[in-house]
């Protein structure tokens, strides 16, 4: 059941960071889960065994949300990725490339992205920003802002970059 040939076992560890590291936000154990054993890379035994071997290593953290776990690859995860990425054939790196791409494709349709502004008085308006993610807030920011020109600029631009700055506060956070 468990992975003995040590090639394998690096090479599988490699396509989870390399994974996380496409992925560029946090996933939750079901959705690494989901996302491992569709594209046939490896079978739910083994990844839970390589999830848990990369987080004791340091590579990636993991925490606990209302109902499952969140990992996130960690600095350590990705100098490892980058100092080891030779290792993973062109051909596996092309299917989680492809899967990924497929995957957030699918991903954008079960989220959510808000934002609203309001007027409190001739120089302050209020940007709510928000992503949701089914049904669970994923991330909810206030900001005041000067001028109603300003809060509709934001709301543009939240609306095509949420997730990059979603993904950026969490790495800043988590870093």
């Amino acid at each position: 059941m468990f992975t003995k040939d040590p090639k394998d076992k690096a090479e599988n560890k490699l396509v989870l960071l390399h994974l996380f590291m496409k992925m560029d936000y946090p996933l939750t154990n079901a959705e690494i889960t989901d996302f491992v054993v569709s594209l046939d890379l490896m079978d739910y035994f083994t990844l839970q065994q390589y999830l848990v071997e990369l987080a004791d290593g340091g590579m990636l953290e993991y925490s606990k949300s209302e109902s499952d776990f969140i990992y996130l690859i960690t600095t350590k995860g990705i100098e490892s990725l980058d100092y080891f990425k030779n290792r993973l054939p062109d051909g596996l790196i092309l299917l989680i490339n492809e899967g990924v791409s497929n995957y957030r494709k699918q991903h954008a349709m079960r989220t959510r992205v808000g934002c609203s502004h309001s007027k409190l008085s001739d120089s302050e308006y209020v940007v709510d920003l928000s992503i949701m993610e089914n049904e669970l807030t994923l991330i909810n920011l206030k900001l005041s802002v000067v001028s109603n020109k300003q809060a509709k600029e934001i709301c543009e631009r939240w609306k095509n970059t949420s997730s990059d700055v979603y993904g950026t506060i969490i790495k800043m956070l988590t870093d």
